[in-house]
């Protein structure tokens, strides 16, 4: 009996000590499978960045540095992804290994008669449940996603009725999966045809249709969300994790007498490249450039390196001193590249490199407000003229014939500016719509105005826009305006008697919407409305209140704001109007024909009406368009002259017609319009009035004009000035710099700013002296 318990003792720790070799060696197959995987993903990634930054930065070259910091950054998530996985297999040993699934799954597929009908049901359950759960699911997060304006509450309810929606599914798979599996064997018995449908073939079937199915008609039904959506990292992160799953099972099968000096080499190399990036990886000029490399073009290792960023900063400030994070004291808040300067203080706030000093021909560059006139009979111009002014979404500047594009996509806007100032170098303050929008309705660049944060920003009461300036002033402030963010709770209605919006609480089903008949509709109804004297109001010039048709409502001039969306992805094709092709671009371009033939029934019912001699009109765009410059598409990617360069015509009644070639800024127009009609300005209005440059041949003088890209959930904070020719973008996550000559480098394929360096210090001076003197940035709350 002794010898029997001391064998079973024996067995025991046979057995345990085989378990803990099973296991350590799953272990150590996880690492080195994650180590594999990072090598091999590291190297992939490390060439993509190199290969785009050099495609999309004029050919400028970076150093091998680049691919040991992606080796290094990808190789810290695959090698603790290895790892739990091998913790896992040690204590499920390759129950979910990808030979046996495969097995199993070969199991599956050949059970044929009663037995395939028995296994299928189970399946056959779930695909069911899956298709309601869509059917259910999808319809009630959209509805409490969109239909509640308080986010807390929303989340509170679909939050609840998920939970009730997903018990109620678990019962309909339990019901269907007991009566499938009663129902399927006998329909198998009795019938071969309905044994191979039912049955596991069937069901491999129809997944397999559905799955090339999207994958076939998704991309070409949803070309411009496909494109638009961030899918490269999720893709690399799918192709890792299948890629770590299977090497790992592989390894772990794998026991010759040379795996495990192998397996320790794979090992040791991965942790090298993580140790040498983590020490190397520093602060100095080429590791930012190379941090600001990756962050644009790595697919992986920029996921890595922001979080490891994060985690350097130490003051918490947003940037780290490690990771080419730019910060150049990590132990002061208040310093870091995305701070306000204070010129002559001894301090450097900005981390450029020395303290500001502001002299006379700085503040020159970009302190002019205004242009005296010429002689006295300059001021012609103003008087209390109507107003309309057209905002076109996403339209460039190259796509208008004034430009001299190739296609005749604008001809009514075309006509009027023969008889208007046409502006060629017109910049926007920023490259989306939310950012722009508020800076034109206000004067204020939107990051000095007090506003939420977010995507789609929204700005307070205790901003003044120019409609509350106007209707102080005694106008009718109207609105016609498209898409969701125009919404009143946006804060930008704010001084409009009318505000009339057209849109669909869905961005996906808002982007299908076709919205220039029903803006023109309702502007020409509002102007109607108007000249009929219904929309009288107190008169501020006579302080009365006229009655329709009086006087006093006459003399009550308009201010029309009006908001074209159709440009905007996705790019619809309309059948009553002209189609230029199939492409994006040619769709895009077919969107701006489209918009151009309703704008220009706006105007036909202006002169139809007789008030084409009695009002000012301006158009311009929000933002521009990309269509692969640069690697990028669509929209509030990049400072780069694709999307910030805008049309913008200023047509005013008597004017002689010119054509303006020195640059100017949108931030221009709400000053310009407040002067141009005889209203006080107020001082902290940014921009220049350009009357005076309409009045007369008189040029502008070269100034700094400014653009920024606002941090948001979907977007790092960028800043871009742009003085005389040369055009300076400024990356704070990274604090690096990009100095194009857009005489020489319309394209800004090659930057200068290691190249003239005299010419890249007088810029960073002009951008920090703007950023110190002009701007008064606010943090969102």
């Amino acid at each position: 009996m002794s010898d029997g318990l001391a064998g079973v003792r024996a067995g025991a720790r046979a057995g345990v000590r085989a378990g803990a070799r099973a296991g350590a060696w799953a272990v150590l197959a996880g690492l080195a499978s994650g180590a594999l995987v990072g090598l091999l993903l590291g190297l992939a990634d490390g060439v993509a960045v190199v290969t785009k930054f050099g495609r999309f930065h004029g050919g400028e070259k970076l150093s091998s540095e680049v691919v040991l910091h992606a080796l290094g950054l990808v190789a810290i998530p695959c090698l603790a992804a290895g790892l739990a996985l091998g913790l896992v297999w040690a204590v499920v040993p390759m129950n979910l290994g990808v030979v046996a699934l495969a097995r199993r799954l070969w199991r599956f597929l050949r059970a044929r008669g009663p037995e395939g009908g028995r296994q299928a049901a189970p399946v056959w359950s779930a695909l069911l449940t899956l298709g309601l759960s869509v059917v259910v699911l999808v319809p009630l997060c959209l509805h409490f996603l969109t239909a509640y304006h308080n986010h807390l509450l929303a989340a509170m309810t679909l939050t609840a009725s998920l939970v009730v929606a997903a018990g109620v599914l678990y019962l309909a798979y339990i019901t269907l999966r007991h009566h499938l599996g009663c129902w399927l064997p006998v329909a198998a018995k009795r019938s071969s045809v309905l044994a191979w449908i039912l049955g596991p073939l069937g069901v491999a079937g129809l997944v397999s249709v559905v799955i090339g199915a999207v994958a076939v008609v998704v991309p070409l039904r949803y070309a411009e969300t496909w494109d638009a959506l961030p899918l490269r990292t999720p893709l690399w992160i799918l192709a890792a994790a299948l890629a770590l799953w299977i090497i790992t099972d592989l390894v772990a099968r794998w026991r010759g007498r040379l795996s495990i000096p192998i397996v320790l080499v794979a090992v040791v190399i991965a942790g090298g490249l993580v140790g040498a990036s983590y020490a190397g990886f520093g602060n100095d000029p080429a590791d930012r450039r190379v941090a600001m490399a990756i962050t644009r073009y790595g697919p992986l290792s920029a996921r890595v390196l922001r979080p490891m960023a994060r985690l350097h900063d130490y003051d918490g400030d947003g940037f780290s001193a490690r990771f080419g994070g730019g910060d150049c004291n990590d132990s002061n808040a208040r310093i870091n590249p995305a701070a306000q300067e204070i010129p002559d203080n001894g301090v450097d706030e900005d981390c450029s490199g020395r303290d500001l000093h502001v002299d006379s021909a700085l503040l020159a560059a970009v302190r002019p407000r205004s242009l005296p006139p010429t002689r006295p009979a300059a001021v012609k111009l103003r008087k209390r003229w109507n107003v309309l002014f057209i905002l076109i979404d996403a339209v460039r500047a190259d796509r208008v014939g004034w430009a001299g594009y190739r296609r005749r996509l604008t001809p009514n806007l075309d006509r009027l500016a023969k008889r208007g100032a046409t502006f060629h170098r017109a910049y926007s303050p920023s490259n989306k719509t939310a950012s722009v929008v508020p800076a034109l309705l206000t004067g204020q660049f939107t990051s000095e105005l007090h506003r939420t944060g977010g995507h789609f920003i929204a700005i307070y009461n205790a901003n003044v826009t120019v409609a509350e300036r106007l209707q102080k002033a005694g106008f009718a402030t109207m609105a016609s305006v498209s898409h969701f963010y125009f919404r009143p709770g946006y804060g930008i209605a704010q001084g409009f008697d009318v505000w009339k919006s057209y849109y669909q609480r869905n961005s996906a089903k808002m982007e299908r919407m076709v919205t220039s008949p029903t803006v023109t509709d309702n502007a020409i109804a509002l102007i109607d409305r108007w000249a009929g004297g219904e929309l009288r109001g107190p008169n501020k010039t006579t302080g009365s209140t006229g009655s329709a048709g009086s006087t006093e409502s006459k003399r009550r001039p308009f201010f029309l704001f009006t908001y074209y969306f159709d440009p905007h992805k996705h790019y619809l094709t309309h059948p009553e109007s002209e189609s230029f092709g199939p492409t994006a671009a040619d769709r895009y371009d077919g969107e701006i024909r489209f918009t151009d033939k309703h704008v220009g029934r706006l105007l036909a019912h202006l002169k139809r009406k007789g008030l084409a001699d009695d009002t000012v009109v301006v158009m311009t765009a929000d933002h521009g368009e990309l269509f692969g410059e640069h690697g990028l598409k669509y929209h509030g990617r990049d400072l780069v002259e694709e999307e910030i360069h805008v049309p913008l015509l200023v047509y005013v009644p008597g004017m002689k017609p010119c054509r303006v070639a020195e640059p100017v800024s949108l931030i221009d127009l709400p000053r310009t319009l407040l002067d141009l009609l005889g209203v006080d300005i107020p001082k902290r209005m940014q921009g220049m009035s350009l009357v005076s440059r309409l009045e007369s041949a008189q040029p502008l003088p070269q100034r700094v004009l400014y653009s920024e890209m606002i941090k948001g959930p979907h977007n790092p904070d960028r800043r871009a000035i742009l003085y005389g020719h040369h055009k300076l973008i400024h990356d704070p996550h990274s604090n690096t710099f990009r100095l194009y000559d857009l005489r020489r480098d319309p394209g800004e394929t090659r930057s200068l700013f290691t190249r003239r360096k005299a010419l890249a210090d007088r810029l960073r001076r002009l951008y920090a002296t703007f950023l110190a003197t002009q701007l008064r940035r606010r943090q969102p709350n």
